[in-house]
């Protein structure tokens, strides 16, 4: 089922992991999968909501950018998916994620006053550091990547919860809903 088309600007998710940030770009995946980059104007948005202290030129990031950054996209997804049912890697989304990860990564600088200064001078740059970040997200304990329980939604996320016991992408998002329901049905009984 190919994604459908999100009109207006999205809300982008947050996980606390790029990579899986970058996987929830993508929302209803197993219902009805709406694209929420929809174009390089999109991705622009989120890159800065994703890396908020990085400097980039908007103009790095182009079609061929979008296109790359989307299989990676769907390798990581793959591979996260793969590893929460338990099952082998494809070898073509491993090679992906590698490749990528070879690649040059984000120029740190301190600045004044202790901040850190990052500067990207080739888009591709963003894929390296989403390939590692994902590399990092899948040499977890297998056990911690799971996928949301909320209705309809079925997000992959990194469980870093004490006890392992998250059910919910987020608890703002798929958590509130649960929440919301089961408090109306004890209402309404």
């Amino acid at each position: 089922m190919s994604p459908t088309v999100h009109d207006e600007p999205p809300d982008f998710l947050r996980s606390g992991r790029p990579s899986l940030d970058l996987a929830w770009t993508v929302r209803f995946r197993n219902v009805w999968p709406t694209e929420t980059l929809v174009d390089t104007e999109a991705l622009i948005r989120w890159l800065r909501a994703t890396y908020p202290g990085v400097t980039f030129n908007p103009r790095q990031v182009t079609d061929e950018f979008l296109a790359e950054l989307t299989h990676l996209r769907e390798a990581i997804y793959a591979l996260v998916r793969a590893s929460i049912a338990d099952e082998p890697w494809r070898r073509r989304d491993v090679s992906l994620v590698n490749r990528h990860a070879d690649g040059p990564r984000f120029r740190h600088r301190l600045g004044g006053n202790r901040a850190v200064r990052i500067t990207v001078t080739d888009a591709g740059q963003f894929l390296a550091e989403l390939a590692v970040d994902g590399i990092a997200v899948l040499s977890a304990d297998p056990s911690r990547l799971k996928l949301c329980e909320g209705p309809d939604c079925a997000l992959p996320f990194l469980d870093e919860s004490r006890g392992a016991s998250r059910r919910w992408c987020t608890a703002q998002r798929c958590g509130n809903r649960v929440n919301t329901k089961a408090y109306r049905r004890r209402l309404k009984a």
